[in-house]
């Protein structure tokens, strides 16, 4: 549908991040022109030259135009992920009211349906009103709360909503029409009213168990989608040393190679580049595969 769609879009858009990661290596991290026939351990493989020796990366004037070079790439690289994220929340939120409100009003049609005369009760309206507002604090609500304060909060409120809604339910299910009864006679019901919840069985438990479940997995999603915002917007926080090593490269190459005396032309180095510019990069890199693991799945379920 229109969400798998959405949500395939943004997973595209994902790779910005690992061509990011590639296109920085490639200007980042550079190492010699390895033998054909020489198989070196990842580990092994070194920049040619050793940043902290060559004093072209220690000019305060070339450092400030690498940073500002390294920024630019990274700033163009991902300022589609943050609109994308940015939509993707808002489709996210959108999609989950939608649906809260959809079942709302199938709830209110499958019992005018069967149970016409209960539905004339105010009190019936009133109390789906109630659960439907807890259900949408406790997927909304900005707090972090525990699956075990979730479930808590959903048990109580699916229990107060049976509690409230036996009342007009004795009085219009029992009888044939509603009967009208004193004041007295009705708080007597509503009072009384936990003691017949036995009545339900285990369907409050089940309902709650169901909404618990639901509300985790949209808070998951959201927190999800949050970090991969913080991710692309915190992409620019750079150090020093990935700076110096930048410009090293890219401005300083020529210069520092010569110190190290070998004279051999600069070439990629794919692993070891990549590697090192998710250090660079910091956790941003490094987590990112497991946050968009995360959405895939809580999207298919």
């Amino acid at each position: 549908g229109v969400k798998e769609a959405k949500i395939e879009r943004m997973f595209t858009m994902c790779g910005n991040l690992r061509a990011l990661t590639l296109l920085v290596s490639v200007s980042l991290f550079t190492c010699e022109k390895i033998n054909e026939r020489t198989v070196p351990n990842v580990d092994e493989v070194r920049t040619p030259f050793d940043v902290g020796n060559c004093e072209c990366t220690r000019d305060a004037a070339t450092l400030s135009k690498g940073e500002e070079h390294l920024r630019l790439l990274l700033r163009v690289s991902s300022v589609r992920l943050v609109s994308t994220l940015q939509s993707l929340a808002h489709q996210a939120n959108a999609e989950i009211n939608f649906l809260v409100q959809r079942s709302k009003y199938k709830l209110y049609e499958e019992m005018r349906n069967e149970f016409p005369r209960l539905m004339s009760q105010p009190s019936i309206g009133d109390s789906i009103e109630e659960l439907i507002h807890k259900l949408r604090n406790q997927l909304f609500i900005s707090t972090d709360l525990s699956p075990q304060r979730i479930e808590k909060e959903m048990e109580k409120a699916v229990q107060n909503f049976f509690m409230q809604i036996l009342p007009p339910t004795f009085l219009c299910m029992t009888t044939g029409p509603c009967r009208s009864v004193t004041q007295s006679y009705a708080n007597c019901l509503r009072n009384n009213s936990p003691s017949w919840k036995t009545f339900y069985g285990t369907e409050p438990k089940e309902m709650a168990a169901k909404l618990r479940t639901a509300i985790l997995k949209y808070r998951i999603m959201e927190k999800t989608i949050d970090k991969l915002h913080r991710s692309v917007v915190e992409i620019e926080a750079v150090n020093i040393t990935c700076i110096a090593r930048f410009t090293a490269v890219v401005y300083c190459g020529l210069q520092c190679s010569k110190l190290e005396g070998s004279g051999s032309p600069v070439g990629y180095c794919s692993d070891a580049c990549t590697n090192a510019v998710r250090n660079c990069l910091g956790e941003s890199a490094a987590d990112w595969d497991s946050f968009v693991t995360i959405l895939r799945k809580l999207s298919i379920d």
